[in-house]
């Protein structure tokens, strides 16, 4: 079976972030398939390119995966501004339409949103080919697009996104969603019926945190032997809500040994950096991007890890990849996210909550976990039980093959109207 990827954040080896569609292709390599991936030449989270030595507008070449990756031209000025980045979200649209031209024809195609632009592609290459599309929903435009205050509803964009989110839905042979919020939402909205329904979310790779080295070296190398380190690991962008961090260290700078580490880049870093300076905090430290691996070092070598995003119903929505990271090295969370994030934390009792948008009581909370290693070492522990028994990624990797077998298998048999 051959797998088309449209999915613009795809990642190079070695660069930050995460994508678990970057470990589905690698094992569906493994497993004997044949993947290519149509994504940006871009990082999403540092704005660098990401394609060997030279320039064009489209590249093709075999990465060390053995995935076929054809990377579509993105201007690299998507992280300076909110207008930038829309304008080459429109270019990277049209650069990786064009791009399907550079593709074999694929059994299935898997349609990865945001942005939600990706349905254009998706939907031409489809028809073209006449062969079925999943489309895989991580998270909510434009409703994300309003929370965030880009987007004003009844303008413009939020009505060519709601069409696209509609249109895409509808021309889809199945649609993925990463939280049972996303799946009542559609619902609740008529966008599909619950047979065209799956819900496969984000997984941890168990394997891979088994084997990270001890804490113990890292946060010597760090200099964070003897602090109680809170952690942020993920985007520093507009969702992230990271001012709220900057304004808790300034509460704590009585207290100093709690030391708060950000990892991770976007296009909030710089503003971040100049409050911190600003404010002459030395208690909150900024490291930056770091390849993916090195990540989950930081978490395993960390106190606690806190997971913070702006207070809006796009955001109750959602649980970041980066909470079951946390969970699965065995960290007792600080979350100020409500909505479905508060309620899986809370399931797993693996943390605390705090109301989001408020820095006092990010401060208060770290007091109140720093004051018990007894709670501490609690949530950690029933985190990674929880994570083990329902994120594994070798399980949710399965469920993801079984659905695009079922969609290609039953190509030609009523997938344009949507079922399968």
């Amino acid at each position: 079976m051959h797998i088309l990827i449209l999915y613009q954040h795809y990642l190079s080896p070695g660069e930050p972030g995460f994508s678990r569609l970057n470990e589905y292709a690698k094992r569906w390599v493994r497993d004997g398939f044949e993947v290519t991936v149509i994504a940006s030449q871009v990082n999403y989270m540092t704005g660098r390119r990401n394609v060997p030595s030279g320039r064009s507008f489209i590249r093709r070449y075999l990465d060390e995966e053995g995935v076929r990756l054809i990377r579509a031209y993105t201007p690299s000025s998507y992280q300076h501004s909110v207008s930038n980045k829309i304008a080459a979200l429109a270019t990277f649209t049209l650069s990786s339409t064009l791009a399907t031209l550079w593709a074999k024809r694929p059994d299935v195609i898997l349609a990865s949103t945001p942005p939600l632009m990706m349905v254009i592609p998706a939907i031409l290459a489809a028809s073209w080919w006449r062969v079925p599309f999943v489309l895989d929903i991580r998270d909510l435009w434009p409703e994300s697009g309003y929370t965030l205050g880009i987007l004003k509803e009844g303008g413009f964009f939020a009505r060519l996104f709601s069409w696209l989110e509609k249109t895409g839905i509808s021309r889809a042979a199945a649609v993925n969603v990463l939280t049972p919020a996303f799946e009542d939402d559609l619902l609740r909205r008529g966008l599909a019926p619950p047979q065209k329904i799956r819900l496969i979310p984000n997984g941890v790779d168990l394997e891979q945190i088994a084997a990270l080295p001890p804490a113990e070296g890292i946060r010597e190398k760090l200099g964070w032997k003897d602090r109680f380190v809170v952690l942020y690991a993920g985007a520093h962008g507009l969702a992230n809500n990271l001012e709220q961090l900057v304004e808790a260290a300034s509460i704590l700078s009585s207290h100093p040994e709690v030391l708060l580490a950000c990892v991770g880049d976007g296009i909030a870093l710089p503003e971040l950096k100049r409050k911190a300076q600003e404010k002459g905090l030395a208690n909150i430290r900024f490291h930056g991007p770091v390849p993916r691996g090195t990540v989950l070092e930081f978490v395993a070598a960390a106190d606690i890890c806190v997971a913070i995003l702006k207070p809006g119903s796009a955001f109750s929505k959602v649980y970041p990849n980066k909470i079951l990271e946390y969970m699965a090295c065995g960290k007792p969370i600080l979350l100020a996210i409500d909505g479905a994030a508060r309620q899986l934390v809370e399931e797993a009792g693996a943390g605390i909550f705090v109301p989001p948008a408020d820095p006092g009581a990010i401060a208060r909370g770290i007091l109140t976990l720093m004051a018990s290693p007894e709670m501490r070492a609690s949530m950690g522990r029933r985190g990674r039980e929880f994570v083990t028994r329902h994120f594994s990624l070798d399980r949710l990797y399965a469920q993801m093959t079984d659905l695009l077998r079922a969609v290609a298998e039953k190509r030609g048999k009523g997938w344009q109207s949507g079922y399968w």
